[in-house]
């Protein structure tokens, strides 16, 4: 959990938005709880995604509450592409490693 919220910060330096909303959360004493709750996936994704409207969600915001498919979502975060600044959803869309070369196997589609 500790290192999730670490992770959440670090994007958050980033995106004015978000920075605030977790300073908000933390001051209020819930952002853990937020978290939490999202991890007991207490909120059931269905239907099309909030965002594309094309792939089923799978995924529940844990900032907006949106409702979203595994594209517009960073389970590393739990955030969706809309709570995430844009130049960080370009950034990480644009990093693709080689995955033969990170883990020495050959990789198959």
């Amino acid at each position: 959990m500790k290192n999730r919220i670490e992770r959440i910060k670090s994007v958050a330096k980033m995106n004015k938005e978000l920075e605030l909303w977790i300073k908000e959360t933390e001051k209020k004493g819930e952002l853990t709880k937020v978290i939490e709750k999202a991890n007991e996936k207490k909120i059931e994704p269905m239907g099309k995604c909030e965002i594309c409207g094309k792939r089923n969600a799978k995924f529940v915001c844990i900032k907006c509450h949106r409702k979203v498919c595994s594209s517009c979502y960073f389970s590393i975060l739990g955030l969706c592409k809309k709570c995430i600044s844009k130049e960080v959803v370009e950034k990480w869309k644009q990093d693709h490693p080689n995955w033969k070369n990170v883990l020495d196997v050959e990789w198959i589609d």
